[in-house]
């Protein structure tokens, strides 16, 4: 049997998961990172994606706003802007959120101070549709 870590996923209006796991995967602002019992002290950001854990044996998935990760040898916290699972995700609602946010970026440059802000809009939508159909870029 895998060793345990303790996982906290908590958005401002909810914890989406509190639990132990064998392993963990989430969407670091330097690309994906994975995280298993015992691992170094680490922190860093979170952007919008997918997060994929093994808890009991069983591979789960949530989608993850941007946010920030706490990591120690026992226990990670991801405090991440909004979080739910795939089944919560009505595609519909994620479909008109990506169009907004790419009719805003289509009249924005990298340096107008809102750009950011919309980008990340953009890539939560985006990936909320993947894992509303069941699709993600990187399972574990």
């Amino acid at each position: 049997m895998a060793d345990k870590i303790k996982l906290n996923i908590v958005a401002p209006d909810r914890t989406l998961f509190k639990g132990t796991v064998e392993e963990l995967y989430a969407p670091g602002i330097l690309g994906e990172f994975g995280i298993l019992e015992g691992h170094a002290p680490y922190f860093t950001e979170i952007e919008p994606g997918a997060v994929h854990w093994k808890a009991d044996g069983v591979d789960k998935s949530a989608a993850v706003a941007e946010g920030f990760a706490s990591v120690h040898s026992d226990t990670i916290t991801l405090l991440v802007e909004a979080a739910e699972f795939p089944e919560e995700i009505d595609p519909v609602k994620a479909e008109a959120y990506r169009v907004r946010a790419e009719e805003k970026l289509s009249n924005m440059t990298l340096f107008d101070p809102d750009y950011r802000f919309w980008k990340l809009r953009e890539m939560r939508a985006l990936n909320r549709l993947l894992l509303a159909k069941g699709n993600t870029a990187n399972q574990h």
